[in-house]
């Protein structure tokens, strides 16, 4: 008996093993991961979740769990409960969902309620999970939060040594290079990886002073430059001075580049043979000089009197156009120094913001007065017979309007004497009626007394009567 309860025992057990246990085979995983770390507040941010598994997914389900107080949901598929079925072909299934930081705090993504099935065979297999963390900021904060070291760790030239040797906290070095070097390579290393830097690499280099700015950007904007003067030595430099400022003239031309219009041309200055560009419709050559700072400017050559003048042009439109300065005055115009195309230049003011300048267009090889607009940044030929035509007619309206001035003058002088006559005529009228009026009273007066001087008489006279009777 006790082995017949025992074998039923065993057969329910088994069973129960069987209908009411999970069986798992096959391993996979619920990864939640997040776009970025440090959000804004305002921003939005995308989170992922990946369903994987060593064999066939078959069927899988989860929750997405979150604070709603620091993030919202600006997706709704899928939505945050998921249940979904493989196609006997995938071994993993990702999930996108987009939030928006709403307030600031630190928050979780993590998964819950997790079941995956293998496909083949039928059995819930075992599931791990990883959760993200995404901290809420404000703008201020991650600011602050931002690398301020702009330091380079290494400072080098390719062959060559600086003087001073480098220190992070010098800004400024100097090297001096033989005269057939026409490239180094730089190498500027820094001290933080969130850091950048710009203007190291492989750099071209003319005759005489090079100025190399190594400019290092912090994770947070800041910046710091670092300076390497090279100097690369001419065999025999021609030194030109300009204004109290030295120059070399230049003598490689892949460093030149020639403006419209130019062609290339060799010179010779000092017996050496220098690169140059010629226009022969405004006949100007053009030669390049080294300041001494390595900043390479194209300036006119005189042959004459072996002088140089800064060459500017204006290119507005179809127009290039080379500005003459120091021209003669210009009747009815004031003289005032205009900017264009960051060119000061000699200019006369016509009306508000217009101007007028004179200068030679290269394209043509003609000089003309040009007006340019400030406002509108054009340029165009101004004709001063135009202006003639405008003058003559602004004098004839202005004749007119004298003419009718006058006229109108005149009409009033006359309308004012005529009616001082009528007023004279008025008021001697006026005085003949008064002197009616006192002439008319004076004779009414009399009357009265007459009338008087009547009245006793009769009075005296009906008093004698009465004594008669």
């Amino acid at each position: 008996m006790k082995n017949i309860i025992r074998k039923v025992s065993l057969f329910v057990l088994a069973l129960f093993a069987l209908g009411l246990t999970e069986v798992y085979a096959a391993s996979g995983s619920i990864r939640v991961s997040s776009s970025a770390g440090n959000v804004v507040v305002g921003n939005t941010f995308t989170v992922t979740v990946t369903v994987s598994s060593t064999d066939v997914l078959g069927t899988w389900q989860f929750d997405l769990n979150y604070n709603a107080a620091l993030f919202s949901l600006q997706s709704s598929n899928p939505t945050p409960h998921v249940v979904d079925y493989g196609d006997g072909a995938i071994k993993t299934r990702s999930y996108k969902y987009t939030f928006k930081a709403v307030a600031k705090g630190t928050g979780a993504f993590s998964v819950s309620g997790v079941l995956i099935a293998d496909y083949n065979t039928e059995s819930y297999i075992n599931a791990s999970t990883t959760n993200a963390t995404v901290k809420v900021m404000t703008q201020q904060e991650l600011q602050a939060s931002y690398s301020k070291n702009n330091n380079l760790k290494a400072l080098e030239i390719e062959g060559f040594t600086l003087t001073p040797e480098f220190n992070k906290d010098t800004l400024e070095y100097n090297l001096d290079v033989p005269n057939d070097t026409e490239k180094v390579n730089i190498k500027g290393v820094v001290e933080d990886s969130k850091a950048r830097v710009v203007g190291d690499g492989e750099v071209s280099l003319v005759e005489g002073p090079n100025k190399i700015n190594i400019i290092v950007t912090a994770e947070n904007g800041s910046t710091k430059t670092y300076v390497i003067n090279i100097n690369v030595l001419e065999l025999d430099p021609i030194n030109v001075k300009i204004n109290g400022n030295n120059y070399t003239v230049v003598r490689k031309k892949d460093v030149l580049t020639a403006p419209t219009s130019f062609e290339d041309k060799t010179i010779i200055i000092e017996d050496k043979e220098v690169p140059a560009f010629y226009s022969s419709k405004a006949d100007l050559t053009l030669v390049g000089l080294n300041d001494e700072n390595g900043n390479i400017s194209l300036y006119i050559y005189k042959e004459k009197n072996n002088s140089y003048q800064e060459f500017k042009i204006i290119e507005l439109g179809n127009l290039i156009v080379y500005p003459l300065g120091n021209y003669e005055d210009i009747s009815g115009y004031k003289k005032i120094v205009v900017e264009i195309n960051d060119y000061k230049i000699d200019a006369y003011q016509n009306i508000d913001d217009y101007y007028i300048i004179k200068g030679i267009n290269l394209e043509t090889g003609k000089e003309n007065y040009y007006q340019y607009d400030t406002q509108e940044k054009t340029l165009q030929r101004f004709d001063f017979n135009n202006r003639g035509n405008d003058d003559f007619y602004l004098v004839m309206l202005t004749c007119a309007g004298g003419v009718i001035l006058l006229c109108l003058i005149i009409i009033l002088s006359l309308v004012t004497k005529k009616g001082k006559k009528v007023n004279k005529e008025l008021v001697e009228e006026v005085i003949k009626e008064d002197k009616k009026k006192s002439k008319k009273k004076e004779e009414v007066k009399e009357d009265k007394k007459e009338e008087k001087k009547k009245k006793p008489k009769k009075e005296k006279e009906k008093t004698i009567l009465d004594d008669d009777f």
